[in-house]
C-alpha cells in the first residue's frame, strides 16, 4: 500500500480499509480475514487470506463484484526454494484461494510477477482455473508490461478473459447490461504519450511515490511508451 492513497480524501469522497496487520496509527477501517464491512445500501467489502502481508479484499458493488488478491499468490521461487517450501506454499496458496471458489467474481486483479522465474504465472493460472472470475487484470509485474501482453494473449479461457492494462493512467470502461453482459470499452488511448509523460512527470522529483516499494519512480528513467 502507498501512502499516497492517503492524498485522495483531499479531492474525493473515499473511504479507507486497511488490513489488521497494518502499524498501528495507519488510517482506515481494519479487516482481518473473514472481517465484513458495509459502508453504504449496497456497497460492501469483505476481507479475505493472503500468502504474503496483509489481506485480499472483496468488493460487491450493487451486486457486481470486484476483487483485489493484493498479495495473494503462489510465491514460489523454483531457483532458490527447496521441494518442500515450494509443496508449503502452494499448499498455503490453495487453501487461502478455497474460500473464493464460491465466489461470483467479475473483474480480478491478481499478481503476475515475472521476478519468480520459471512457472511465474502459476498462481494466476489456478486462480482462473478454481474461482474463474470474468475478467482478470494482471498487476504487480514490476514494470514487465510486454510479459502481461503475452500473458493476456495466452491466458484467457472460455470462463475468463484476460485484459493486460501495462501503462500508467491506462482505464477501461466495464458496462454491465440488463442481461448481465459485461461490456468493455477503452474511453481514451492506451499508452497515449502526453498523459504518460505528464504522469511521469509527476512521479519524478518530490513526489511521494519516491518513498514507495513499487516501480514507478523507474519510469522517469525510461522513454515513454510507443
Amino acid at each position: 500500500m502507498d501512502p499516497v492513497v492517503f492524498t485522495w480524501k483531499d479531492s474525493a469522497n473515499v473511504s479507507y480499509l486497511v488490513s489488521s496487520d497494518m502499524p498501528v496509527g495507519t488510517r482506515g477501517k481494519r479487516m482481518a480475514p473473514g472481517d465484513r464491512i458495509e459502508l453504504e445500501e449496497g456497497v460492501s467489502v469483505t476481507a479475505f487470506d493472503s500468502t504474503d502481508l496483509g489481506v485480499s479484499f472483496l468488493l460487491n458493488l450493487h451486486g457486481h463484484t470486484f476483487f483485489h488478491a493484493g498479495d495473494l499468490n503462489f510465491w514460489h521461487w523454483r531457483e532458490e526454494s527447496t521441494l518442500k517450501e515450494i509443496e508449503e506454499a502452494e499448499q498455503e496458496f490453495r487453501t487461502a484461494v478455497k474460500p473464493l471458489t464460491g465466489e461470483e467474481i467479475d473483474v480480478a486483479f491478481f499478481p503476475v510477477d515475472p521476478r519468480q522465474g520459471p512457472m511465474f504465472e502459476a498462481g494466476a493460472n489456478y486462480f482462473i482455473l478454481q474461482v474463474k472470475p470474468r475478467l482478470l487484470i494482471p498487476m504487480h509485474y514490476f514494470h514487465r508490461r510486454e510479459v502481461i501482453m503475452e500473458y493476456a494473449r495466452t491466458a484467457s479461457s472460455r470462463t475468463t478473459e484476460v485484459l493486460a492494462m501495462p501503462g500508467i493512467g491506462d482505464s477501461i470502461l466495464l458496462d454491465f447490461d440488463e442481461e448481465g453482459y459485461m461490456n468493455i470499452s477503452f474511453p481514451k488511448e492506451i499508452g497515449e504519450k502526453e498523459e504518460t509523460e505528464d504522469m511521469l512527470e509527476m512521479i519524478s522529483g518530490d513526489s511521494p511515490f519516491s518513498d514507495s516499494d513499487l516501480p514507478l519512480p523507474q519510469l522517469a528513467d525510461e522513454k515513454s511508451p510507443e
